[in-house]
């Protein structure tokens, strides 16, 4: 039986690959695309182990998949030594991407590089499904997983797109399908959701509980890893049980219910470690640094625009698939202008990145098609228009790659100088806190088991306002900021301090991070004033940093072997190791 049931799911594995094998060599190409800049970096002479960064967030992300590795999956406290905070971002996509490293015995930043090519090629069979499922057109399911993995450039507006294909563009972030987490891991429970909903409700309205179940897990398990991706598939499954309570199909509405109602059991546990956080006596501030802000404001954009109206002149060659995306378009309309009602908003570009984008990138593939389709007659003139698609689809994207590996070439060469010092801290006992300058804080938990308090992102975790400001004092005082010249410092680097003390606040509620108030400005500068009598150890001692890494290129100032009066415990020409005899940490109340 068994032998028999293997046999069949053979055949009809290879049948599927000889009709649909233009797909793999496209989602093939596309993971080759994506990986391709890192791939090239890591066989350059130059590499010493540090992979090439270029997507934005890219080391947050990895430092949390090696916080897995470090044995805490939770993600509560990824950068400090308290672990046991309520994780305020969810974590399962690190978790997921972490578990296939280490089955392959990869560290987090190769299984990070790993997943560039992966996430990439399934994502663009995933659509391919999808669209296929939805129109029975080959040249459009291709063409809309093109567009969703690799089409940054196409899906931007035309004057981007000329420059990046003539090289007048200014590009210094990878494709987005090549960032971490979020879209690499999320966009695959967000497109095997939709393939399933389309399928199984849509196409064929009869489903099984094992697709009902796989529906509300996938939206539920999805707010582990985006919120973004989760609102909106919940958006989509009440609307499609409206639609289908319209068309009185009441079957497809109880399994939608159904699903629907696992997927809100499915959420049970984030629920009770949010309420967790809403006990945290940091829970406001935290809230605010992550873009919580208070707005009525409608959001509309080019992209909505365009989506609505497509619905009215949608080509009757693919009518079957006009509901699915009508509800689709007005479930992102929905979550994008909720806070008309609510008042509240945090980041809705995220729905315009990981959403709206991949949406219109998939109708768009469809309009291409009815338009190649009405305009030329025979195939041999399709097959020219679809390939010179493809083509300027390909050229943009490879276009991209190419300007951000130049951008970040330099930056990765000058980053292998801290492999012996990762090297180094790997040999010390795990866990401790390491003090360093904002660049190597940033790749300190990528590469070792120790924590980075003086990490960039550190103010995404449940941590008192009052850490960060002591943070920004103490570089301050390594900088040997004179106390008169605070003020005046301070202004110059405005954007800047408001990003470390209030994260994304001041850009999302007011538009830029220039518009925090010389108040606050002040303010910082007379704590500085007054945390002038603290000495450096003092304060790092506060900080609760055990380690402290000197780069004497970049921090020439800090002359650490004077302020510390001790030798440091590892040392190369440029880099100076020393550890503080005791810590007093004042992150918990």
């Amino acid at each position: 039986m068994f032998a028999r049931i293997s046999s069949t799911a053979r055949t009809r594995i290879a049948d599927l690959c000889t009709r649909h094998w233009l797909a793999l060599l496209s989602a093939f190409a596309l993971g080759v695309l994506v990986i391709a800049p890192q791939l090239i970096f890591m066989h350059t002479s130059a590499y010493r182990g540090i992979e090439m960064i270029g997507t934005d967030a890219e080391e947050y992300y990895v430092a949390r998949m090696q916080e897995v590795y470090d044995g805490y999956p939770r993600l509560g406290g990824v950068f400090l030594s308290q672990k046991d905070l309520p994780y305020l971002v969810p974590g399962l996509g690190e978790n997921i991407v972490a578990r296939f490293g280490q089955v392959f015995a990869q560290s987090a930043a190769v299984a990070n590089v790993g997943a560039k090519f992966f996430s990439p090629f399934l994502i663009a069979l995933l659509v391919y499904a999808l669209i296929y499922s939805l129109s029975a057109s080959v040249p459009g399911a291709l063409l809309a997983g093109a567009l969703v993995v690799a089409g940054d450039a196409v899906l931007g507006d035309p004057s981007t797109l000329i420059g990046v294909l003539t090289g007048h563009t200014p590009i210094t972030s990878f494709l987005l399908s090549a960032r971490p987490i979020n879209p690499e891991v999320s966009a695959i429970f967000l497109f095997v959701a939709l393939l399933i909903l389309a399928r199984v409700f849509f196409k064929n309205r009869q489903s099984t509980w094992l697709s009902v179940a796989a529906l509300g897990l996938l939206a539920g398990g999805a707010l582990y890893i985006s919120p973004f991706v989760s609102s909106f598939l919940f958006a989509v499954f009440g609307l499609s049980l409206l639609w289908f309570a319209f068309k009185k199909d009441y079957a497809c509405m109880k399994a939608l219910a159904a699903s629907i109602a696992v997927g809100l059991a499915a959420v049970v546990p984030f629920l009770l470690n949010l309420l967790q956080l809403w006990q945290s006596p940091f829970y406001a501030e935290t809230s605010i640094r992550q873009g919580l802000i208070h707005t009525h404001t409608p959001i509309v954009g080019f992209w909505l625009i365009a989506l609505i109206i497509s619905l009215f002149i949608w080509p009757r060659r693919f009518s079957a698939a006009r509901p699915f995306f009508a509800i689709a378009t007005a479930a992102l309309a929905i979550l994008l202008n909720q806070q008309i009602f609510t008042g509240i908003a945090i980041q809705p570009a995220h729905y315009h990145w990981y959403l709206t984008k991949p949406l219109a990138g998939m109708v768009l593939a469809l309009f291409a098609v009815f338009l190649i389709e009405w305009l030329l007659k025979t195939k041999v003139l399709r097959g020219i228009a679809y390939s010179i698609c493809f083509l300027v689809l390909f050229l943009s994207a490879m276009s991209v790659q190419r300007a951000s590996y130049t951008a970040h070439y330099a930056e990765a060469v000058a980053s292998q100088a801290y492999t012996p010092v990762f090297s180094f801290l790997q040999t010390m006992p795990s866990g401790q806190s390491v003090w360093a300058n904002r660049t190597l804080s940033l790749y300190i938990p990528m590469y070792t088991k120790q924590n980075a308090p003086n990490h960039d992102f550190a103010e995404y975790d449940p941590i008192p306002q009052s850490f960060l400001e002591k943070r920004l004092l103490l570089e301050y005082a390594l900088r040997k900021v004179h106390a008169t010249d605070a003020f005046a410092t301070m202004q110059a680097e405005r954007e800047d301090i408001a990003y470390r003390l209030f994260g994304v606040y001041w850009r999302d509620q007011y538009g830029s991070y220039s518009a925090i108030p010389d108040s606050l400005l002040e303010q910082y500068a007379d704590d500085y004033r007054k945390n002038a009598r603290q000495s450096i150890p003092a304060q790092l001692n506060t900080l609760g940093a055990s380690i402290i890494v000197w780069d004497v290129e970049n921090d020439p100032s800090w002359d650490l072997s004077r302020v510390l009066g001790t030798k440091p415990i590892f040392s190369t020409e440029r880099f100076g190791v020393y550890q503080l005899a005791t810590t007093t940490s004042t992150i918990r109340p």
